[in-house]
């Protein structure tokens, strides 16, 4: 189990220890997990010219992309199934992605991404210099 920094981690009644079960909490199935560190997403820029930025973005569970802002609209296309937390200003909110199913955002909006699937989430960002 990796450490998130404030998702509910997802842990099936079956894994938890003896002691945890034969205390009647087998039904309980989140546990708030301290924070302890944040692991960094891996961006890898996979092309790029005057007009196109298209990088690669690999989020182990609970990674993150740390705060930015895009200077340019950009369109993303999920390469895995998975679902990420977008931290914004006025809150956050949870996207689920399908692999394939592209979707566009404009640029200025600042932002923090985490993947919040108990698995790796694989991402193309294509940014339209």
């Amino acid at each position: 189990m990796r450490i998130s920094r404030h998702f509910w981690i997802h842990t099936k009644p079956r894994s938890l220890s003896r002691d945890v079960r034969n205390q009647g909490l087998q039904n309980k199935a989140r546990f708030t997990i301290t924070r302890a560190y944040i692991e960094k997403a891996i961006a890898t820029i996979q092309a790029e010219n005057d007009r196109v930025r298209i990088r690669e973005w690999r989020f182990e569970p609970g990674s993150e992309t740390g705060w930015h802002r895009h200077e340019h609209d950009f369109v993303v296309v999920p390469q895995t199934n998975g679902r990420l937390c977008l931290e914004a200003k006025n809150g956050e909110s949870y996207v689920g992605l399908i692999a394939g199913n592209a979707y566009t955002r404009l640029a200025g909006v600042e932002h923090n991404v985490t993947n919040a699937s108990e698995h790796e989430v694989v991402l193309l960002e294509i940014d339209l210099l």
